[in-house]
Order: C-alpha cells, then structure tokens, then sequence
C-alpha cells in the first residue's frame, strides 16, 4: 500500500526556546485550541531517551488546557491531534519519523515507542516546543483561517450550528446576526442558559445534539481485526458513484465516514490491512483485504471521485469494491474481521 499522505486541515504553531530556566521549570505546558473544530490531542513526552504517551485531552475552539504539569525538565515534547468523528473530515497529519503508542480511550503509555498492547496503535507526532506566555509555555493549533482564540470560539459554534441545520451564516468567527438568532435558537430548544455562550457547555450540548442526530442513521464500518485498516466507500449520488477516501481505522474502532440515510439501494466498500510500516498484511500468504467486483477509482492521497473510467489514464488508480445491497435500508454497519473470525 502507498504511504497515505493527507492534507493538514490544522497547522501546527510553533514557537521555540532555547531551554528552561530556574523560574520556569515550574511552569505549566498549555495547549491552545484556534480552531473552529474540537480538538482530541495526545501528548508525548521523551525524558532520557524514552518516550511516555498520555490522552486524550479535549480542547474546544478559544480555549487552553493545561497537557503537561511543571517541571518541565523533559528532552523533547510530541503532540498528536484529531477532532472527534461526527465532524465530516478527520483532522491528520503528514507522516512523520516520530512515531508512538497512543489508546482508543484514555491512555498513559510508558515506552510508548512500541505497541505491547494489541489494543494500542502507532500514531505520528510532530516535536514541538511551545511559548513562553505569562508562568506558563504554550502551544497553538491553528488553521488556515488564523482565527483568533475568541473568534475560533466563534467559528466553532458556527460550524456545529450548520451541522444540525441551523442558517448561522459562514464559519467566519464573526458573532452576526445570523448566529445570534440560530445560536438562541439552540440554547432555547436545548434548555440551557450558560454564562458563555461560546464556552465548553455550549459545545458539549451542541456535540450531544450532532451524535443524537447521527446515531442510526448513515454508514458506520468497524475493524475487528489486530491490524490497522484503511477504508474507502462507494455512495451512489446524482446517478452515479463516488468513491471516497481514505479512513484510517484502528483495531477494535469504528468510523462513521458517511452521516446522512443511506438511500436503501446499494453502497460499495474496500479495505486493507496494513502494518505500521505500512505493507499489506498477509494471512497465510494471502493479503487481507476486503475488496470485491466493482470497478472505482481512487488514489493515494484523500479523494473523493465521481468518474471511474479510464482510472489510469487519469492518473489513479483502479480499484476493486465490494457491492453491499442495502434492501431498504438506511444505514449499514461493515466490519472487517479476520479469516476464521467471521
């Protein structure tokens, strides 16, 4: 399998230091979420060569959360992050050489270089230093937007308000007209009256709310298997069929990558398990993939592609699904398990 090198939807931002000094080993690691999404981050802190992994630590847009207690005497310091999977894009990053141990919930991980557990996946960090701000050092996740902390507050609300169908106008982290009226809307069918209205309450009633919204309905796939399986899916649309991808799936996890009904005829999927070096898994020399008959295109990188003829001649890649008749229904859950498992 090629390497899956997705875009960033979040930068990283970065500011260094030289070192610590006596006043500052007391102080706390903050990171800081200027994002319009809700932020999953895990940290990786590497004292004398070893690395130790702990998560995860939510963080909504405009806000800070304290990842890592002074003294900061470690080496090196490591973030890996992503946003929670009713959002329609999965937050990544580009591979890196940093490579660590994280869990599906929460997690401390010691000699979190190697996976002993089967339930543990490797995950790319990016080394960071954070800046020094008041006592303490942080560091920022930013996108493209360059959000301040009060409008990627903002911004946030805006873009789950528009996920449940409420016309808050642009994901701009501007407070208009439109998101005072959909943003009362909501707090008032949600029984809330919160003294920030763009705080961690609101986001935690507007998530509730989504996943209410998403449970039962759309295309969940879940990986039974020991290994790490990438995805793609094949969902008829406008007379034809557009293939997407691709999503990464840990072992023992689920993904939703499709959260509208279904539309109850038929739905394409293809699957493979790799190792962490990124290889096709083999089982009794056969590779352990979950394909089938019908033609679509895709490619290495994250796509979504609606014309499949020709795959090669448009610079992808032809691909074999699996055709899924859906007699009705509205949604389907796949799950990819091992010869002899099911």
């Amino acid at each position: 399998m090629m390497t899956r090198i997705l875009p960033l939807i979040f930068a990283l931002t970065v500011f260094g230091f030289a070192s610590f000094g006596p006043s500052e080993a007391s102080a706390n690691y903050r990171l800081c979420n200027e994002t319009s999404y809700i932020v999953d981050a895990a940290i990786g802190v590497q004292s004398r060569g070893d690395v130790t992994t702990r998560g995860w630590f939510q963080i909504v847009p405009g806000q800070c959360r304290v990842v890592v207690q002074g003294p900061l005497d470690a080496d090196k310091y490591f973030v890996h992050s992503r946003v929670p999977d009713f959002y329609d894009y999965s937050l990544t990053q580009f591979e890196t050489g940093n490579r660590f141990c994280v869990g599906g919930g929460d997690f401390l991980i010691a000699g979190a270089a190697s996976c002993s557990d089967p339930s543990h996946r490797l995950e790319s960090f990016v080394d960071v230093q954070p800046k020094k701000e008041g006592d303490d050092f942080r560091l920022t996740l930013s996108e493209e937007a360059s959000f301040s902390r009060e409008q990627a507050a903002i911004a946030g609300v805006q873009r789950l308000l528009g996920m449940l169908g409420y016309d808050a106008g642009p994901v701009d982290g501007v407070m208009g007209s439109a998101t005072k009226v959909a943003l009362k809307n909501f707090l008032a069918a949600a029984g809330i009256q919160p003294e920030n209205q763009t705080g961690p309450q609101v986001f935690q009633a507007l998530s509730a709310e989504i996943r209410a919204k998403q449970a039962g309905v759309g295309l969940q796939i879940c990986n039974e298997t020991r290994h790490l399986v990438w995805t793609a899916i094949g969902i008829p649309e406008q007379g034809g069929i557009t293939s997407k991808g691709w999503y990464k799936i840990g072992s023992g996890e689920c993904v939703r990558p499709h959260k509208q009904p279904l539309d109850g005829q038929v739905i394409y999927s293809f699957g493979e398990a790799v190792d962490d070096n990124g290889p096709i898994i083999s089982a009794d020399n056969i590779p352990l993939i979950w394909d089938g008959d019908q033609v679509l295109c895709t490619k290495s990188t994250r796509f979504s592609i609606r014309t499949h003829e020709n795959c090669e001649a448009q610079g992808l890649t032809p691909t074999r699904f699996r055709r899924i008749d859906l007699r009705g229904a509205k949604s389907q859950t796949i799950r990819y398990t091992e010869p002899g498992g099911g």
